[in-house]
């Protein structure tokens, strides 16, 4: 009897089945309800589907065992059956249902060399079955490479079950051949289901290495030390990845020239990297160097392939600049700031425009108090000092400044530093008198009397070397009351003072006074006086609504609304009354403090009266009544854009500014008569421009001459006409008037041409643009503060030379901010990332605050080679060692690519004052291949916080009699100060 085989499949595809029934992972699952529950399905030989339900459950292993493996059967049959020597396919026959044994049958993978000589056909396996003990049967093999393409590659003996290959096959050209072994009983029926044979192509190594490109191009600085890397040699090889056939080695064949030694340069065997092996290059002497590098595979012993790498000397900053002038005196007037003082041009050997040979300027000694600046000029070869403060003569009237020069990189090789004196003399000048306070406040009775002496306020002559004498004089004085004696400075009433005054603020006045000396030219000072006028009682309170309007047939009361110019001292309370005929019609009475009731109490008629609208365009004839009744004729306006208000009279107005983007505006403005009739008129704005304000137009005009056209130089200057770009119009926009002074009537040429040169005017309408986003880089964990190592780069289209293009870099944030939040700068002109700080620390050591929870302790960023956003790039962190007491806790940030470490317990620097965590790294599946994985070190330092005492206990009960006598001793309750570090005192 033959053996019948059963198909399996998983209903969740993170499982897989084998065909003895076996249930694996295809990769990590995570257990989240600590178990997993799915389907696994099962057809039998008469294609008939049989279900059973899975459960997977965590189970902690015993004795350290790593694995447990789940299996699920199906019930056993009673016979079993040897396995033969090749592959073969038995299919037990069974009834009552699907059966199976564990481990029947196994299809290992048919392994075929590659290239193989024969001869062909060459036999690789049998297939066989069961049944052919009882009948005939007859075989046959499907699938790409029997009778899908490539087809003929693999044939079969139909009666034998023997599987031949035809020909060599290339692994470069198909790795494997999945292919089906049929059996049908001779005369008809099946004798068994397809059988799945998977074919794999053994590599061997017919692939040499091919180089990505030859020659390889590129430079390395003359000054560069051994051990530089400066240029990556790459290679492929098409054999299997991750055998020893596809695995390549580098060497230097050759190099030309051999000056000064023929080992100047070395590569990387492994990664091709190239690098400076020997010191001595020199662009004078060497400025280019050819080398031959050979790649082979099988780590080195087999094929070979061979390219050229050319590699060019760059000039290195081995020149200092120096200084045209070792010293310059210069004279510079006091109190002003931006001041040029001196221009300081220098030399320098290295290449011209080139980082090496521009120059950087400093002052080093002689100005402590920061009182002049220097930069470099846009030659880049001139220093400029200018006054970065008024200097004072009488404070001081000389300095000695030393500058220093350097290169904006540092030199390749050790250099003295130029140097040069500057004296700087500094001349006096007539400054003006000084009011001390520069502002004085003063305060006073609105009501003071004129001639009042207010204050003296008085200032002083800084020009201690000249006698002097100061006169005052009222500098400003908007409202005429203040006078200021000439020779005193006593400010005195000059007229009656009004605190209501429009030039009166919040009650304060404003005025300006004067102090002039009497030099040849007279300097003058100027001293701001605040008067605080205090208030009273001279304004009578008024009701500010000057109209109302009220109903005659069902009249309600009408709030007004009362004024005082007076402050709230000299105010409310009010009383209020109505004088004349009013009383008989009318009630008033105050309702709160600043509003006044009124009501009509007796039924009127309004008289002959008006109404009409002013919009221009509209009848308004239609919507006039002229006639004795009991209510007039009212028109209701409004203005369809909600930018303008039209008022009762129909004059349109504008609410807030309004562009008029063509030149014009339309809007409707609408209408409401008495019968509710709606009448609509257009309205279309325009910009009118008024003489005073009128812009001119330049008007060019021909030069002309008797005797024939003729022209003199510089008869006549053409200016470059000049036009703002992004313009809104109104278009066409005038430019320029052309006016010829002579005209041939009936033809003929009055004027040679004249040119024209039109320059768009830039605008700053660009922003900067960065040449990438984001910048990558790296940099060495002991390198010192100053070292560049990153170039930021950005371009602006505007203007080259232009304030518009002329971009300024800043680090706006550092993301972490330990050891410190400014371990980087950058040049704000050039863009270059430097180590700003000490302190790198590719290990990690950070300071933690006691007492916090949920505290950031560090970010750890990771790289990964694999594909970005895969389960084999996403990263997962676990600390390992150094936390035994749960303090901390580890989890991946939304990146996938750095681990976030927080306080989860509260940190007691007087139990623990520092913890040594290793945290190790792997992704969210398992590695592929052995790989080790990478751990890192962090080093957490407590930070001792005061904390408060404690009592204990906390809550403290006694008991005691109601009548003990004062100064009885009830008890002793102490707390203790948990800062054992520090010696405090408790109180």
């Amino acid at each position: 009897m033959g053996r019948t085989r059963i198909l399996f499949d998983s209903a969740d595809k993170r499982f897989k089945v084998d065909t003895d029934g076996t249930v694996k992972l295809k990769r990590q699952v995570t257990l989240h309800d600590g178990h997993k529950r799915f389907a696994v399905h099962a057809w039998d030989s008469q294609g008939k589907k049989h279900t059973v339900d899975v459960r997977l459950e965590l189970v902690q292993p015993h004795h350290h065992q790593l694995h447990h493996e789940h299996q699920v059967d199906f019930p056993k049959p009673a016979a079993t059956e040897a396995v033969s020597t090749v592959p073969v396919l038995l299919f037990p026959k069974s009834s009552g249902g699907l059966k199976r044994r564990k481990r029947d049958w196994i299809i290992p993978d048919i392994k075929i060399a590659e290239n193989t000589r024969g001869p062909f056909p060459e036999r690789l396996v049998q297939i066989k079955t069961s049944y052919a003990k009882e009948v005939t049967v007859i075989y046959s093999i499907t699938g790409a490479g029997a009778d899908q393409e490539p087809r003929g590659l693999f044939t079969i003996d139909s009666r034998s079950g023997q599987l031949f290959i035809t020909k060599p096959l290339d692994r470069e050209d198909k790795a494997t051949y999945l292919l089906f072994a049929h059996a049908v009983i001779d005369g008809g029926g099946k004798a068994e289901e397809p059988m799945e044979l998977n074919a794999m192509v053994i590599d061997q190594n017919d692939n040499k290495p091919v180089f990505k490109q030859n020659p390889f191009l590129g430079s390395i600085a003359e000054a560069s030390k051994p051990g530089t890397e400066f240029m990556d040699i790459v290679a492929t090889d098409a054999d299997e990845p991750g055998n020893a056939n596809s695995d390549i080695r580098y060497k230097i064949i050759s190099q030309d020239p051999q000056e000064p030694s023929a080992g100047m340069f070395s590569i990387n065997p492994v990664t091709g990297k190239l690098m400076v092996n020997s010191a001595g290059l020199d662009k004078e002497k060497y400025p280019k160097y050819t080398l031959e590098i050979q790649a082979a595979d099988m780590e080195g012993e087999g094929l070979t392939a061979q390219c050229k790498a050319i590699i060019s000397i760059t000039d290195s900053n081995d020149h200092a600049p120096q200084f045209k002038q070792p010293q310059y005196t210069v004279s510079v007037p006091e109190n002003k700031v931006g001041e040029l003082v001196v221009k300081m041009p220098v030399t320098d050997g290295d290449d011209p425009n080139t980082e090496a040979w521009a120059a950087k300027f400093k002052i080093i000694s002689g100005d402590t108090g920061g009182m002049f600046s220097i930069e470099t000029d846009m030659s880049k070869q001139a220093g400029i000092i200018k006054t970065a403060k008024p200097l004072d003569f009488e404070a001081v009237n000389k300095y000695t400044l030393v500058v220093a020069v350097e290169n904006e990189i540092p030199f390749a090789i050790r250099l003295r530093t130029a140097t040069a004196q500057v004296v700087v003399n500094v001349k006096d000048v007539n400054e003006a008198p000084i009011f001390s306070p520069v502002e004085k406040r003063i305060s006073t009775r609105e009501d003071d009397p004129v001639g009042t002496r207010l204050v003296l306020y008085s200032a002083t002559d800084p020009d201690k070397a000249i006698k002097q004498t100061v006169m005052y004089k009222i500098g400003s004085d908007p409202a005429g009351w203040l006078m200021v004696e000439k020779d005193t400075g006593v400010i005195k009433v000059k007229s009656p003072m009004d605190r209501e005054s429009p030039l009166v603020k919040d009650g304060q006045y404003k005025a300006l006074i004067l102090a002039m000396d009497n030099y040849m030219t007279p300097a003058t000072g100027t001293g701001t006086l605040l008067i605080q006028l205090e208030d009273v009682n001279d304004n009578a309170p008024a009701v500010v609504e000057r109209m109302v309007e009220v109903c005659n047939d069902e009249p309600s009361p009408v709030l007004l609304t009362v004024m005082d110019g007076d402050t709230a001292v000299n105010g409310a309370p009010y009383r209020v009354e109505l004088k004349g005929e009013s009383a008989s019609n009318w009630t008033v009475w105050m309702s709160d403090t600043t509003l006044v009731s009124l009501m009509l109490v007796y039924q009127f008629i309004w008289r002959k009266r008006n109404v009409e609208g002013r919009v221009s365009g509209m009848n308004t004839s239609s919507m006039m009544r002229t006639e004795e009744e009991t209510t007039s004729t009212r028109i209701l306006f409004d203005s369809a854009d909600k930018r303008f208000k039209v008022d009762t009279d129909g004059t349109v107005k504008l609410k807030r500014q309004v562009t008029l983007h063509d030149g014009h505006k339309r809007f409707a403005v609408h209408a409401w008569d008495s019968q509710g009739k709606k009448h609509t008129v257009d309205v279309r704005l325009e910009l009118v421009q008024l003489y005073r304000n009128q812009h001119y137009h330049h008007q060019l005009d021909f030069y002309q001459s008797s005797g024939g056209l003729k022209r003199r130089k510089r008869d006549w200057i053409i200016p470059d006409i000049q036009i703002p770009e992004n313009t809104r119009g109104p278009f066409p926009e005038p430019l320029v008037q052309l006016l010829a002074h002579v005209m041939i009537d009936g033809g003929g040429k009055a004027e040679e041409s004249m040119e024209l040169d039109i320059t768009v005017i830039d605008r700053n309408d660009n922003k900067p643009v960065f040449k990438q986003n984001p910048f990558l880089g790296s940099v060495a964990e002991a390198s010192k503060p100053g070292t560049e190592f990153m170039d930021i780069v950005a371009t602006d289209a505007d203007e080259p030379g232009n304030d518009n293009s002329d971009i300024r870099y800043k680090i706006l944030s550092q993301d972490p901010q330990q050891p410190s939040a400014g371990m980087f700068s950058i040049n704000p002109v050039t863009g270059k990332l430097m180590v700003n700080s000490a302190g790198l620390d590719k290990e990690y050591t950070v300071s933690v605050p006691e007492n916090k929870v949920g505290e950031l302790v560090v970010k750890m960023p990771v790289t990964d080679g694999d594909d970005p956003n895969t389960e084999a790039w996403a990263a997962k962190f676990k600390i390992i060692s150094g936390d035994t007491g749960g303090m901390f806790s580890i989890e991946t940030d939304i990146s996938k690519q750095a681990g976030i470490i927080k306080t989860t317990k509260p940190l007691d620097f007087e139990a623990v004052n520092k913890y040594t965590l290793v945290v190790a790294v792997e992704n969210e599946i398992p590695f592929a291949i052995p790989v080790i994985t990478a751990t890192a070190q962090v080093v957490v330092n407590v930070k001792d916080v005061n904390d408060a005492p404690i009592f204990n206990p906390v809550e403290k009960r006694i008991s005691t009699r109601e009548d003990d006598p004062v100064g009885t001793r009830l008890v002793l309750y102490s707390a203790t100060d948990p800062d054992t570090a520090m010696k405090q005192a408790v109180t």
